[in-house]
């Protein structure tokens, strides 16, 4: 019941936020303007100096973050629909395809992040906090 209440709420907030983007959002952009307007803002926001964990913890808990997000979005696209009595369109299939593919993708995103972490924990970084804040900026 929570879960049918939880996709009921994000579909409506889906909804919401889908007429309101008007075309005008970071999803238009090439993945390396994004980044850059992405960069400055963060600059914008929280200064030059780097605030926050290490880089590489930071997307590890964006990894997360979107994992969590498409979970919901594929329980929003299943939402009412029994996958034992329904038939599935060809279009529903290809975007459940689409998110089991961004799921797999995600997933091996986060475990080459974790043993990337712990490669270069066991390493430990050389150099002064100043200049592994200064490489992260």
């Amino acid at each position: 019941m929570a879960d049918k209440a939880i996709a009921e709420i994000y579909e409506e907030q889906h909804d919401m936020e889908s007429n309101a983007l008007n075309g005008a959002t970071q999803i238009h952009q090439s993945i390396e303007q994004a980044c850059e307007n992405k960069y400055v803002q963060g600059r914008k926001e929280h200064g030059p100096a780097w605030v926050g964990k290490r880089g590489a913890l930071e997307a590890y808990d964006e990894i997360i973050d979107a994992l969590v997000y498409i979970g919901l979005e594929r329980q929003a696209l299943f939402h009412g629909f029994d996958p034992d009595e329904d038939q599935m369109s060809k279009a529903m299939k290809a975007r459940a395809d689409v998110i089991d593919k961004l799921i797999d993708d995600l997933r091996g995103s986060l475990l080459g992040l974790k043993m990337f972490i712990e490669m270069t924990e066991t390493n430990n970084w050389k150099g002064s906090s100043r200049e592994r804040r200064a490489s992260l900026a």
